[in-house]
C-alpha cells in the first residue's frame, strides 16, 4: 500500500513512492509465478479532502448510489464492477482516537497545521484504495 501518482498532497516523497512501487511491480511480472500486488491511496480534490467526520457518511452515500445504479443498469443482482475492485477502509471513533494519540506521541507532528489535519482530513476517517496495474517493461 502506497500513495497514488499524485501523492495525496502532491509531495515529491509521496508520489515518488508510487513510481517506485510501479517499477517494482513491472519487474515482478516477468517470469514469476506469483506476481506482486499493490494498492494506492486514492487522492481527493481539496474540498473533499477536508470533509472530516462527514467522510464516512459521504462514502456510504456513494456506495448506496453505485449499488442503486448497478441495480438499474444490470438488473436485480445489483452487481457493479467498480465496487468490487476498490477496497475502502472506514474508521470508527476508536480507530480515529488511536490515530490521534499515535500522532501526538511524535514531537514532529505537534505543529499547528497537523491539528487541522487531525480535525478535518477525510483520510483520518476514510481511505479508498485502487489496485496498481503495472505494465511489463518494453
Amino acid at each position: 500500500m502506497t500513495f497514488d501518482s499524485y501523492g495525496v498532497s502532491g509531495h515529491p516523497n509521496h508520489f515518488s513512492l508510487y513510481h517506485g512501487v510501479s517499477r517494482l511491480l513491472a519487474g515482478s511480472l516477468a517470469g514469476t509465478r506469483y506476481p506482486l500486488v499493490a494498492y494506492s491511496l486514492k487522492s481527493k480534490p481539496t474540498i473533499i479532502k477536508y470533509t472530516g467526520i462527514l467522510a464516512p457518511m459521504l462514502i456510504k452515500l456513494k456506495i448506496v448510489s453505485f449499488r442503486a445504479l448497478g441495480t438499474l443498469v444490470n438488473g436485480m443482482n445489483g452487481s457493479n464492477p467498480v465496487l468490487s475492485v476498490r477496497p475502502v477502509f472506514v474508521a470508527g471513533i476508536k480507530e480515529y482516537r488511536r490515530t490521534v494519540i499515535a500522532a501526538l506521541r511524535h514531537q514532529s507532528q505537534r505543529v499547528w497545521f497537523r491539528w487541522l489535519y487531525l480535525a478535518f482530513s477525510q483520510y483520518m476517517w476514510v481511505n479508498e484504495w485502487e489496485r496498481i496495474h503495472a505494465t511489463a517493461k518494453t
